[in-house]
Parts: structure tokens; sequence; C-alpha cells
């Protein structure tokens, strides 16, 4: 290396290192201080951020969900059917996918036509908006049609032709076209 080219290199380095000066000096020291407490903030989120998930205001608690009232007509209750189905006993308010998973478990039941939405507030509590099925006429089925139902008989239907569970007794069923 020559004389001439470690003089230019002493240079570029006096330049990088020199004092910042006025308020170039704050704002580096600034952007410095930022990036300490992002990093500071990311170590500490994976040592106790799983304590978070865990706390007791975050769980779900079935006492605290609130769903549109059941109409007379169904029998069983949609709720607890939903919570047992879609596992929500150990389902977190704060996990991204709780509020399609409270979805998902009522869309399923049979009695729900539709989910209108499903809001999560704190803490812990749910409110569940529903429009469920209505039954319009029964329908008669042969025997071994379904697997749970092995007997010729009459089966409810809802005005889209969606076949519904048979809670209406015999006396009941006999008011339907």
């Amino acid at each position: 290396m020559s004389v001439k080219e470690s003089g230019g290199l002493r240079r570029l380095i006096g330049q990088l290192f020199r004092p910042l000066e006025g308020k170039t000096w704050f704002t580096a020291a600034t952007l410095m201080g930022f990036c300490a407490l992002g990093i500071t903030c990311y170590f500490l989120w994976n040592h106790y951020g799983h304590k978070l998930f865990q706390h007791e205001n975050y769980g779900f608690d079935r006492n605290h969900i609130q769903v549109t009232e059941q109409p007379d007509w169904i029998r069983s209750n949609v709720t607890e059917n939903a919570i047992a189905f879609g596992s929500l006993e150990d389902a977190n308010l704060l996990d991204q996918e709780f509020v399609l998973q409270v979805k998902q478990a009522f869309a399923v039941q049979p009695w729900v036509k539709r989910v209108k939405f499903v809001n999560k507030q704190y803490p812990s509590s749910v409110e569940v908006e529903l429009e469920y099925r209505r039954p319009i006429a029964m329908v008669e089925v042969p025997a071994g049609m379904f697997a749970d139902f092995d007997e010729p008989g009459l089966l409810p239907v809802d005005i889209d032709g969606c076949l519904l569970p048979v809670e209406l007794s015999e006396q009941e069923a006999a008011e339907y076209p």
C-alpha cells in the first residue's frame, strides 16, 4: 500500500468516526435508543410472552359468552354443542384465529343458518349473533337413509331444504305440512 493510499484511508476513517455535530448527533442517538428498545422488547416477548397467553383474563370462559337467544323450537343447546365441537374450552382470546374458530364452531351447527358476527371483548367475553333455521315442513325419509336415523319417519326441513335434527314430538310434527 502506498503512502498516498494510506493517507486517504486515514482521512476516510477519520470522517466516519468524527463526532457528529448538532442535530445529527441527537437524531443518531434517538435512532440507536429505539433500536435498543426494539431489541429489548423482542427478547422480553420471547421470554415472557407465553405467560401472557396463559393469563386467566384472556382465556375463554363459557359463562361469558353471549349468544342470540335460541327459539323455542330448538331443544338442544346450540351454544354448548358449539363449544364442545369447536374445542373452545382451551381457546385464548389473544389467539389471532379465535374469532374464526368461534365462527366455524357455530356455523356447522345444524340449527344455525348464518353467523352474523363474532365479537370478542375484554376481559374474556364473547358476543355471537346468529340467525337460526326454522322448520317449515316435514319430509318422509326411508329407513337406513341416514346413519343416525335407521327407521322410516319424518324429518323437519327449513325454507332452504336443509334437513334439521329430530327434536320435535310426533304431535308437533303433525302440525307441519
